[in-house]
């Protein structure tokens, strides 16, 4: 008497295979979608150090900072080694702010700059500056919002950019009172 063997695979032994591999690819899908979030932080980062090193050369050469982002640009004085000003990764806008001196002066001595980040726990938050530039700052300066294409107005708290990240991460530098 012979005894049949079968060969293959059982439908649970397949199912718990498909399983398996469906399991893995849901994982793998998570790990690259906060790999993006946070390259495209750093992204953020890097505009914001590459816009203010070009505004400390525009201040060496003015002895002021620019009211708007786009003189950085004009002339081919080479500010910004761009042909445009960066632009958020996914449309969050950058923020600009400007201030001028309270000694009546009407340079523009102050500038607060920003991102907001997409990762509220991002190691880029304990390297910024979180300033506030609400509307004033002790009485010292007044802030004015800068009217360039894509950059929002720093001032409004609603956006986070009120010193701390209440509302929102915000990775912001400057030069404040």
């Amino acid at each position: 008497m012979r005894l049949k063997t079968n060969k293959g695979f059982t439908l649970i032994e397949l199912l718990v295979v498909v399983a398996i591999i469906g399991l893995l690819a849901t994982m793998v899908a998570v790990s690259l979608t906060s790999a993006r979030s946070r390259a495209r932080d750093s992204r953020r980062v890097s505009d914001i150090r590459q816009i203010e090193n070009a505004l400390e050369l525009y201040f060496a050469a003015f002895q002021e900072y620019p009211t708007n982002w786009t003189i950085l640009l004009q002339g081919g004085q080479g500010y910004l080694n761009l042909r445009n000003i960066p632009v958020d990764p996914s449309g969050i806008s950058y923020c600009y702010a400007y201030g001028q001196d309270p000694a009546g002066s009407n340079k523009i001595l102050y500038y607060h700059i920003g991102a907001r980040l997409e990762n509220a726990n991002s190691d880029f938050l304990n390297q910024d500056l979180d300033a506030s530039s609400t509307a004033d700052v002790s009485g010292i300066v007044n802030w004015t919002a800068s009217t360039d294409p894509g950059v929002s107005a720093c001032p409004n708290t609603t956006d986070g950019f009120d010193g701390s990240e209440s509302v929102a991460p915000i990775y912001d530098r400057g030069v404040m009172p």
